[in-house]
């Protein structure tokens, strides 16, 4: 039995040799097991090395664009903060006006209310010196009348039946006229001849208006016939800038 047993050439150290076909055929199949091994391999560290790189660059994109991003905000932030500072001022501002016409507007209130006050209590001394002022001028000037605006005014002195004055006031104009109706109740021709007086609200005389059938009167008033009624105009009678309007006339026939 021993002597059938044949030594190992890796144990004798001799060297091995070849096994025929087959042993080819392994050899072969192990070298392409390990080509393909060794591909495999390759392609995983390649992919994952575009991984990597591919990590590493969308990390790199993520810091940038969250740089960038951080750049817009303060930028926004700081925008922000100035048009809420303009704001603030903008508010401020018109507070202070909209507190000082406020001031304004209550000073003047208590002014005008002062004013009406004062006016109230001076009123009825106001008519009482004017009532007095007329008393004396009837007294001294029998006739006087007191002058109402856009009224008619009865007259019933002779033809003159009634009368009625117009303030007139424009750009350039200021003053007043008068319209006035007479009648020739008689059997026979009148020539229409009178002056009207007017004074001032202190019974100082102003100024007279004549009304004749001559060419050098303010009024030309042509002859009128029996039964006749007919109106005559004056022309506007001007006022100074510091003249007032007249608040009392007289009528006198020539």
């Amino acid at each position: 039995m021993n002597s059938e047993h044949k030594a190992d050439p890796v144990a004798t150290g001799e060297p091995n040799k070849p096994q025929g076909k087959a042993g080819d055929v392994s050899g072969a199949t192990a070298l392409a097991v390990d080509a393909h091994e060794d591909g495999v391999t390759s392609t995983v560290l390649a992919r994952a090395d575009r991984v990597r790189k591919k990590h590493r660059s969308h990390r790199h994109r993520h810091a940038n664009h969250r740089h960038h991003w951080s750049e817009r905000s303060r930028l926004l932030l700081g925008v922000l903060g100035l048009i809420l500072i303009a704001n603030l001022v903008v508010v401020f501002f018109f507070g202070m006006q909209l507190y000082m016409l406020n001031k304004e507007n209550n000073e003047l209130k208590t002014k005008l209310a002062k004013s009406q006050e004062e006016l109230n209590r001076l009123k009825p001394e106001l008519e009482k010196s004017l009532a007095e002022v007329q008393s004396l001028l009837k007294g001294r000037l029998p006739g006087l009348m007191q002058i109402e605006y856009d009224q008619v005014i009865t007259l019933n002195e002779g033809y003159l039946k009634n009368i009625i004055f117009n303030k007139v006031s424009s750009k350039n104009l200021r003053g007043y006229e008068f319209r006035v109706v007479m009648q020739n109740d008689t059997l026979a021709t009148i020539w229409p001849k009178f002056k009207i007086n007017f004074f001032d609200e202190q019974g100082f005389h102003i100024s007279t208006v004549q009304a004749s059938d001559e060419k050098d009167s303010a009024i030309q008033i042509d002859p009128l016939g029996p039964g006749e009624e007919r109106a005559g105009s004056s022309a506007v009678i001007k006022l100074q800038d510091n003249e007032d309007m007249p608040h009392f006339f007289l009528v006198r026939l020539n």
